[in-house]
């Protein structure tokens, strides 16, 4: 029935014979589309490009994060509050550089700056391998989390002039796929080569990872906006560099459509990461934890990037976030109270239909901003979301450990599901998910 609610004289056939034939037809069509746009992407160039340079980079780094717990915990001893530190060390940049990169993509060349980033990231990694104390690692991955702070908002323009609207939904579900399908790779891979080469290995190949990705990303053409010359097409340049900096937040405070996009996904990213550093503890003392942490991680990450095909079909629109909100919040409960219930087995399948709600509703979300926001302003409004969301990625940990400690990981994970069911079920109840107009009034009529 879900494929005829477009169609509303649907329900005017008597004859189910008729029903069945046009519900088939409308199959057929909605596939056809599907396909066409998936010729679409396959078909481009430029997106291949970037995708494959993601799925080089994604590897690479859930190498590095196994083998950065492994370097500081065992190499050099460090107490959890070292390995808490390092962590902060290496996100923070996203919380304070974001508008700042994202001002630099709407400036400079995009291709060299992801470049630059690709390179910068490389020499780094392969700097942290002879690293002789922790404070010459916080501050290695410091500069690391800076140098990836420049890449995301280039790459994010770069997205934009790469791929039409129309295509923007299905392309961030490959994207999706494809992240996920690494997140199930990545630590496996960095396990073996742990235990076969030692703790450095994952760092000199997620070094070389950054250097594939930096050679795919010389085959990539100049963005529309890179080759637009001249102070008339680019207004910003004009602008004195941290007023034209802090535009994409100002933007985004203007916008209705951006504000609610932005300021929903934040509060499911808060979430998440409010119960992801609590997995273990919310585990702990149950049998075979360790297997049911990654069956639950691979569940989630199976889950998302099955979830993401769907979108493959047709655009599914925003109201998919709010069920995904929803879907994510029963998944968290489920799990603790499993646990609570001494169902331990319950829990990766409670991660599955999290990671099913996660597609849903983190797809629709960056397709929308990356739909609403016009080629030029795509660095520092995305450079800007990516400021947000380094609050929230920050944020959550911290505030997820206190409140671990103070009232035990079942009733944490029921504060975060609490969470996602008060988001989602806020943003039907306010009938969130009409993107409506184009935010050009609200980006170009300053």
């Amino acid at each position: 029935m879900s494929r005829t609610q477009p169609y509303g004289k649907t329900a005017s056939w008597k004859n189910d014979t008729h029903v069945a034939i046009m519900d088939s037809d409308m199959g057929v069509v909605l596939w056809g589309d599907a396909l066409a746009r998936l010729r679409g992407l396959a078909g481009n160039r430029q997106f291949l490009l970037l995708t494959a340079a993601q799925f080089c980079s994604n590897v690479g780094d859930w190498l590095f994060s196994l083998a950065l717990f492994v370097l500081i915990g065992l190499r050099w001893h460090g107490s959890p509050l070292a390995v808490g530190f390092a962590l902060v060390c290496n996100l923070l940049p996203a919380m304070l550089l974001g508008p700042v990169a994202g001002a630099l993509a709407d400036r400079a060349p995009r291709r060299s700056l992801m470049l630059l980033s690709n390179v910068l990231c490389a020499l780094l990694l392969l700097a942290l391998t002879a690293a002789g104390a922790l404070w010459q690692i916080d501050a290695l991955l410091a500069a690391l989390g800076a140098a990836e702070t420049l890449f995301s908002p280039a790459e994010s323009g770069m997205l934009k002039d790469a791929v039409p609207d129309a295509e923007m939904d299905q392309a961030v579900a490959v994207r999706t796929a494809v992240a996920q399908g690494t997140k199930i790779l990545g630590p496996a891979l960095g396990g073996l080569l742990v235990a076969l080469l030692g703790a450095l290995a994952p760092f000199y190949v997620d070094a070389a990872s950054f250097a594939l990705a930096a050679v795919l990303t010389l085959f990539l053409r100049a963005g529309r906006v890179d080759v637009e010359g001249g102070q008339a097409q680019r207004p910003q340049d004009a602008q004195p560099f941290l007023q034209s900096a802090a535009e994409g937040l100002r933007r985004i405070a203007k916008s209705p459509l951006l504000r609610g996009l932005v300021g929903l996904y934040v509060l499911i990213l808060f979430a998440v990461n409010l119960v992801d550093s609590q997995m273990i503890v919310l585990l702990r003392g149950q049998a075979s934890a360790a297997a049911i942490l990654g069956l639950s991680m691979t569940a989630s990450g199976g889950g998302m990037a099955g979830a993401a095909t769907l979108f493959l079909q047709r655009r599914r629109g925003l109201r998919a976030a709010p069920l995904g909100a929803l879907s994510m919040g029963a998944g968290i409960a489920i799990a603790a109270l499993a646990v609570a219930a001494g169902l331990p087995l319950v829990v990766p399948w409670a991660f599955l239909l999290f990671g099913v709600g996660a597609a849903f509703a983190f797809i629709p979300l960056q397709g929308a901003l990356r739909r609403q926001v016009p080629p030029e302003w795509t660095g520092r409004v995305m450079g800007s979301v990516r400021s947000a969301a380094g609050v929230a990625v920050v944020a959550g940990p911290l505030l997820g450990g206190v409140l671990s400690e103070g009232m035990g990981a079942v009733r944490e994970f029921l504060v975060a599901a609490a969470l996602l069911l008060a988001v989602g079920a806020g943003a039907l109840v306010l009938r969130y998910g009409r993107e409506g107009e184009a935010v050009a009034e609200g980006v170009d009529g300053a």
